[in-house]
């Protein structure tokens, strides 16, 4: 078992490793199409020997920095993983068979936990192999970006400041994707890699406490709970079922009440083996009491939930602040830079006022420090 801050936490300690990718990528498209202009600017720019070499240069720099990367997050990541898959271990052991001495982490249960592991670092590898940005091959994005700003330089209509400003526009709102070529599907680097260190964490866990289950024969499970989850969770979690339709001693089956909604894209929730009967780890008040109440933030109206959807889109918009900061202090536009760091600083001022508001820690993990 672990509890849904947990499996939060193993995320957020893996994200920020290739969110590093993102800011040089982001620096370098800068120095890059800030180096096309003053080409154009100085007169001494040679098109294509100059800028579309530069281009080629910086592919093989970012797939070195993919490898160094990978080489970095993954055994990082299999040494946790297998931690934090024995804690949860471990705190199953206490509460079921506490004095059994032949309940072990057993060669079966470390294999799904190697397995898993081995799965989301092969998932890595393809996510850093598949690499865009605003939709497109990343050195097709390369290209076209310092395309629009030879043209917009070299057009005789633009000043110097002027160009610089309509190609940093260009790049504002964009951030490093993983692509998926076959269906079209994009999703940023992040994300991606959040989801897969959470679904694979969540699908070993609870294929230990499947194990677990079996081997002592328990007959329910249990789930865990946190604030602010959705309205469909809300009704599930946290309670016990049974596991079998005709040992259910008045307890609900876990397959029609709660089924697959565990799978979900980015749910936290987790299972535990139980012996129907015995005390819940969260009581009936305790549930009752896990969200704070409703309030009211600038006029609008907020549950639990709802103020965590909105924190997340917060953090997401300080996100992309600070991708634009590092490409205003990469085109060296002082005023651009100025501008985009008071809206930053304004965008973090509402984030704190509103965590304090809806009672929710305020998590900078989340914020990538630019």
């Amino acid at each position: 078992m672990l509890s849904p801050q947990e499996l939060s936490r193993f995320a957020d300690q893996i994200v920020p490793i290739y969110q590093e990718l993102e800011e040089y990528v982001l620096q370098d498209l800068a120095r890059l199409t800030r180096g096309v202009v003053d080409g154009v600017n100085a007169g001494s720019i040679q098109y294509h020997a100059e800028f579309l070499g530069d281009v080629n240069v910086s592919m093989q720099e970012i797939e070195r920095r993919v490898r160094e990367i990978n080489g970095q997050a993954i055994p990082h990541f299999n040494e946790q993983f297998e931690v934090v898959n024995r804690r949860s271990f471990n705190r199953e052991k206490a509460m079921l068979a506490p004095g059994d001495p032949s309940f072990t982490m057993t060669a079966a249960k470390t294999s799904f936990v190697q397995q898993a592991a081995a799965t989301v670092g092969a998932q890595f590898v393809s996510l850093t192999g598949s690499l865009g940005m605003g939709g497109m091959q990343l050195q097709q994005f390369y290209t076209q970006t310092l395309n629009f700003a030879f043209a917009q330089a070299s057009s005789g209509v633009f000043s110097y400041d002027q160009a610089i400003r309509l190609a940093a526009q260009r790049l504002r709102g964009k951030g490093l994707q993983t692509i998926h070529w076959a269906s079209g599907r994009k999703e940023s680097v992040e994300s991606a890699v959040r989801r897969s260190v959470l679904t694979g964490l969540k699908q070993a866990t609870n294929a230990v406490s499947d194990l677990n289950a079996n081997e002592l024969g328990c007959d329910g499970w249990e789930i865990t709970a946190h604030m602010g989850a959705r309205p469909t969770h809300k009704e599930w979690q946290g309670k016990q079922f049974a596991r079998y339709k005709g040992r259910t001693q008045g307890f609900s089956l876990f397959d029609e009440v709660v089924g697959d909604q565990m799978q979900e894209p980015n749910c936290r929730h987790t299972k535990f083996g139980i012996f129907l009967g015995q005390s819940p780890v969260w009581s009936p008040e305790d549930l009752a009491g896990i969200d704070p109440p409703d309030f009211e933030f600038m006029g609008k109206e907020y549950t639990a939930y709802t103020a965590s959807q909105r924190q997340r889109e917060l953090e997401r918009r300080i996100r992309q602040s600070k991708r634009d900061v590092v490409i205003a202090e990469g085109m060296g536009d002082e005023e651009m830079t100025l501008t985009q760091r008071s809206r930053l600083v304004q965008q973090q001022r509402q984030y704190r006022e509103f965590s304090q508001a809806a009672g929710l820690p305020r998590q900078p993990e989340r914020l990538w420090a630019a």
